[in-house]
């Protein structure tokens, strides 16, 4: 009785239309089939057609009972949307398997198929959401939700951080190339003293003290080299003791046109009548 009072109030809202009977044999045939395929959406529309009271009364009937028991099926929804600043918003288009369903969340109740299905919600100027969900028969105002986050801020890489590499200031490049020299220098000095004096001890066993002066020159020329090597030697080692102790410590890279690395360095020792003569250099 319930069921038949539903219908007659659905039948009374809606518009009258008059009927032919070739309509109503065909809604009432879609009616069974659309209900048949859970289309319960068309098959109220076509319910209501061969409901009314231009049909044949077994036909109309018959609707008026369908028309009962699929509004009792048929699941309704009601849509909730809130928008990036968390406010409640009715500007949402709603898709209801990407056909357009609601031109905005205004809090009424749709009507759906039963079944699992895809709603497709669009807020202007935001990226589309999309839910899917399984609705009952008989599943009366289920709400859905749906929130538009707020924006992530823009991920920005961290800038690149190149560890700073230590390089050794120019005065200490200085102090290892002249610490190197001064060494160098030391141990000419320590030959030309070793073999000078092997010499003497040669010339005292041999011919001393009538040796020849070519035989004298010799072996002074070796033992003056080997006084002065090793002199150089001791000066250019505490030179580089010095520029060592005294340089900056080692700072970040710099740019190589603001940096002069030390490129050569050398010592050189010319022998000259009566003695030698001994010279050191380092360039940048």
């Amino acid at each position: 009785m319930a069921l038949c009072a539903a219908a007659t109030l659905l039948l009374s809202s809606a518009p009258a239309r008059a009927v032919t009977k070739a309509e109503c044999a065909a809604a009432y045939e879609d009616t069974q089939s659309l209900r048949q395929e859970s289309k319960l959406r068309r098959a109220k529309e076509q319910a209501i057609v061969c409901a009314q009271t231009a049909c044949p009364g077994v036909v109309r009937n018959d609707c008026v009972k369908w028309l009962s028991e699929i509004d009792a099926s048929l699941p309704s929804v009601v849509f909730a949307a809130r928008d990036t600043e968390d406010r409640e918003t009715t500007a949402v288009r709603v898709f209801f398997d990407g056909e357009p369903l609601r031109e905005k969340t205004d809090g009424k109740a749709v009507f759906v198929d039963p079944g699992e299905h895809t709603f497709r919600f669009e807020l202007a100027g935001q990226p589309a959401i999309e839910q899917r969900a399984v609705l009952r028969e008989g599943d009366k105002l289920r709400t859905v939700h749906v929130t538009f986050a707020r924006p992530a801020p823009p991920v920005v890489a961290p800038a690149s951080i190149e560890e700073a590499k230590p390089t050794t200031s120019p005065l200490r490049t200085a102090a290892f190339a002249i610490g190197g020299v001064g060494l160098a220098s030391i141990g000419v000095g320590i030959v030309a003293g070793a073999v000078g004096l092997a010499q003497k001890s040669e010339l005292e066993g041999d011919c001393a003290p009538a040796c020849s002066a070519s035989r004298i020159d010799d072996v002074r020329t070796k033992l003056v080299v080997a006084d002065i090597a090793a002199a150089v030697g001791v000066v250019a080692v505490g030179a580089a003791a010095v520029l060592y102790f005294v340089a900056p410590r080692a700072a970040p890279d710099k740019p190589a046109a603001t940096s002069r690395p030390v490129s050569r360095a050398g010592l050189g020792i010319a022998p000259r009548p009566g003695g030698a003569f001994a010279s050191a250099f380092v360039s940048f």
